[in-house]
C-alpha cells in the first residue's frame, strides 16, 4: 500500500499559483491532501508606543480578523475556480485551506514541515535576471532552504 501524499500549494491568487494548484491535483493520487497556504504579510513594530495601549491591541485583532476572512475567501474562489476549470474534484483528493500570518518564505517553509508535506509547488512570475532577484525572493529562500523537493510552475 502506498503512502498518501501531502503537498504545499502556496498561493497568491495569481494564475501562476492557480497552474499550481491545478497541476497538484494532478499529481497528488487518489487519498492525497493539498494544503492550499495563503500567506498574508504581516508587520508591525510591538516596541512602539502605540501597540502598548489597549486600543491598538482591539484595532489589531478586528484588523487580523478582517484579513484572515479575506484570504479564507481568495482560497474558497480558488478551490471554486478549480472545479470549474477541471470540471469536478474527485472526491478522494481533500484539499484544506490554510492561513498564515507573517514573512511568507518563513510561513511557506514552517507550514510544510509541521504538516509533513512531501512537495511545495510555488507559481512563479518569471522575467528577466533583474525582476527575479527583486520580485522573486520568496520562491528563491523556498527553494535554497527546503528540505523537501520544491515545484516551480510558471
Amino acid at each position: 500500500m502506498t503512502e498518501r501524499r501531502r503537498i504545499l500549494v502556496a498561493t497568491d491568487g495569481s494564475e501562476y499559483a492557480k497552474k499550481g494548484l491545478e497541476y497538484a491535483v494532478s499529481l497528488v493520487g487518489d487519498g492525497g491532501e493539498i494544503l492550499l497556504l495563503h500567506v498574508v504579510p504581516y508587520e508591525f513594530d510591538p516596541t512602539t508606543s502605540f501597540w502598548k495601549t489597549p486600543q491598538a491591541e482591539v484595532l489589531d485583532k478586528k484588523y487580523l480578523k478582517k484579513l484572515r476572512e479575506e484570504a479564507e475567501r481568495l482560497l474558497e474562489d480558488e478551490i471554486k475556480e478549480l472545479e470549474v476549470r477541471i470540471g469536478s474534484i474527485p472526491s478522494e483528493i481533500k484539499i484544506i485551506p490554510v492561513v498564515e500570518f507573517g514573512e511568507p518564505s518563513e510561513k511557506i517553509l514552517e507550514v510544510a514541515e509541521k504538516s509533513k508535506c512531501d512537495l511545495i509547488v510555488l507559481g512563479v512570475r518569471g522575467g528577466s535576471s533583474w525582476k527575479k532577484k527583486l520580485l522573486g525572493s520568496v520562491s528563491n529562500n523556498v527553494l535554497e532552504r527546503a528540505k523537501i523537493p520544491v515545484l516551480v510552475i510558471r
